[in-house]
């Protein structure tokens, strides 16, 4: 999986896949990999615990790649260009630094970010 940011409608689907691949008797072995943006185990972790206040240990069940802005990497067969691109809502704090994000060197669609 590629995770542009950590928005809701981009990552709150991912703790359903997590249910189904620890308990499903007919659910693939081994970890999946999931590039993501800094925070995104943190985020991912918040969303699946099943106790409010508490973060799941997501590493059984996923394998956390972070982008970092300026390297690329190959996924299927794109190369990506993590870079560093506001996106709303735009943070209070104006100092904050905007997020690395994935960007397709072969499909001109606008990447996003969040902080």
């Amino acid at each position: 999986m590629l995770l542009s940011h950590l928005h809701a409608d981009h990552c709150l689907d991912i703790p359903g896949l997590l249910v189904w691949r620890r308990y499903s008797p007919n659910a693939p072995t081994g970890r999946v990999p999931v590039y993501g943006p800094a925070g995104t185990a943190q985020r991912l972790g918040v969303a699946s615990a099943e106790v409010a206040g508490e973060v799941d240990d997501v590493s059984d069940t996923l394998d956390i790649r972070p982008l970092s802005d300026g390297g690329t990497f190959r996924f299927g067969a794109l190369t990506i260009s993590p870079s560093k691109v506001d996106h709303p809502p735009k943070p209070t704090d104006s100092a904050s630094p905007a997020t690395p994000v994935a960007r397709s060197s072969t499909r001109a669609t606008p990447a996003c970010a969040t902080r």
